[in-house]
C-alpha cells in the first residue's frame, strides 16, 4: 500500500516474487493479485490486514488477471442451498434440450 502522495510505501505480500495486477475486493476488506511465487502464475487472495495469503487457482496453468466477479470469492462459506439447486435445475434443463436436439436430428438422419 502506499500513501496518495506517494510515500509510507508498505510491501504487502512479503515476497521475493513477481506480485501484480492487484484488484481490491468489492468491501474492501481483500485484495486479489497474481504470483508466480509457486514457480507459475497463480491467483491469490489475502487480507488487507497482511494475515492471510491463500493460493485460489492453484493448477499448473498459468493464472492472471483477477477480477472480483464470484460470490464465492467474496464469502468463505459455500454458496447457500437456493443457489446449488437453481444450478442444479439449469444443469439437468439443459441436458434434457439438449438430448432432444440431438433425438430429433437422429431421427431426421435416419429418415
Amino acid at each position: 500500500m502506499i500513501n496518495t502522495d506517494g510515500s509510507n510505501q508498505i510491501n504487502l505480500t512479503n515476497s521475493p516474487a513477481h506480485n501484480w495486477d492487484p484488484t481490491w475486493s468489492p468491501d474492501g476488506k481483500k485484495i486479489a493479485f497474481t504470483s508466480n511465487r509457486d514457480g507459475n502464475q497463480e491467483i491469490y487472495v489475502m487480507d488487507v490486514d497482511e494475515s492471510t495469503q491463500i493460493n485460489s487457482t492453484n493448477n499448473p496453468a498459468d493464472d492472471r488477471c483477477p477480477a472480483w466477479c464470484c460470490y464465492s470469492l467474496l464469502k468463505e462459506e459455500p454458496l447457500p442451498v437456493e443457489y446449488s439447486f437453481v444450478v442444479a435445475i439449469v444443469v439437468i434443463l439443459l441436458i434434457t434440450i439438449l438430448t432432444i436436439i440431438f433425438l430429433k436430428r437422429r431421427k431426421a438422419d435416419s429418415l
